[in-house]
């Protein structure tokens, strides 16, 4: 089921800084954060979604997200080039801007296969951890602890949360 106001959603929480606020994430050791998310664990459930997320999307060869209407694919490629630009943006030591750019590239990678996840209705116990990393403002590697539910409700139970006033 094509939901894509989850999707609006999600890029609404990301320009709001709702979901990874770059002032609250703290990266003390770049270094081991990226053999965090080199994981096998983590890149082996990663490469798992994404396969299952090209399953649904069926899309011909060679072409990236066609089964998507273009509004919706813009919607999903402009999150991840803000995700992108926001975390390479964030590096403040001009000696670490390579790492910058494959943690920008990851993290950017994290958020679109959320954003189709979201897009097509898929739900996964490791992608709703996936989810929870960057609700609790933290990057996610290695291992992370599956949570039962859907991905969707998720999303929209921390909207709900961080709009109550």
């Amino acid at each position: 089921m094509v939901n894509i106001k989850a999707v609006e959603i999600l890029k609404k929480m990301i320009e709001e800084n709702k979901l990874l606020p770059l002032d609250d994430l703290k990266i003390d050791n770049i270094e081991e954060l990226m053999k965090k998310m080199d994981d096998d664990k983590f890149c082996n459930k990663f490469s798992y979604v994404c396969d299952e997320i090209k399953r649904l999307r069926n899309d011909p060869p060679g072409q990236f997200r066609y089964r998507i209407p273009i509004k919706e694919r813009k919607l999903i490629k402009d999150i991840e080039e803000e995700i992108y630009f926001r975390v390479y943006d964030s590096c403040e030591d001009d000696d670490l801007l390579i790492y910058y750019d494959d943690l920008s590239a990851y993290i950017s990678d994290d958020f679109g296969i959320i954003a189709e996840s979201l897009y097509w209705g898929y739900n996964n116990k490791w992608l709703n951890a996936l989810l929870n990393e960057y609700i609790e403002h933290r990057i996610p590697g290695g291992e992370l602890r599956e949570i039962e539910g859907n991905l969707c409700d998720i999303l929209m139970d921390y909207y709900l949360k961080c709009n109550k006033s």
